[in-house]
């Protein structure tokens, strides 16, 4: 994959973090926040990072976890950049079923604080698929999913897209 290919998959996050709008007048029983979570789960995977110069409110740790989101069906996971800052010695994506793939760094991007990462073997890799950025509106309902807390289950919290364009220079 070619560097602007990198830079262009990066600067995706931006849009995948509103991937799942929900397009209702109000959120009442939360069955549509479900229905439009289901769509994307299987491309939100579990992050280990282990080893290196981590650290968290200024103690020193030996693995964090995190979480990520497939981009591509060849294994390109995007994840943020503060659980990887610490050069770890070792990072793995974990899968449902328990099952965990080593990943390397691939690329950085210090302005948006992302990190690209490739994962070695497994799959079929399915990809969250962003939404055209021009079919996003202020006020719409957004969901941001994660599985940070166990690799066997999602979770999701709802939330209004306040902004747009906010990581334009003025």
């Amino acid at each position: 994959m070619a560097i602007s290919r990198r830079v262009l998959c990066l600067g995706m996050a931006i849009s995948l973090i509103t991937t799942l709008s929900v397009n209702a007048q109000t959120p009442s029983s939360g069955q549509q926040f479900k229905a439009a979570s289901r769509t994307a789960e299987a491309g939100v995977v579990r992050i280990r990072v282990i080893g290196g110069q981590q650290r968290i409110d200024g103690d020193d740790v030996n693995s964090l976890v995190t979480t990520g989101v497939v981009i591509s069906d060849t294994g390109e996971v995007l994840t943020s950049e503060f659980a990887l800052q610490g050069n770890p010695d070792a990072v793995f994506v974990e899968l449902p079923g328990g099952s965990r793939l080593a990943a390397k760094i691939v690329a950085t991007d210090h302005v948006r604080r992302l990190v690209l990462l490739q994962v070695s073997g497994g799959g079929p890799w399915r990809p969250v698929q962003a939404v055209a950025k021009s079919s996003l509106r202020v006020g719409q309902y957004a969901i941001a999913l994660g599985r940070f807390y166990s690799a066997d289950a999602v979770s999701y919290s709802a939330g209004i897209v306040s902004a747009l364009n906010r990581d334009r220079k003025s």
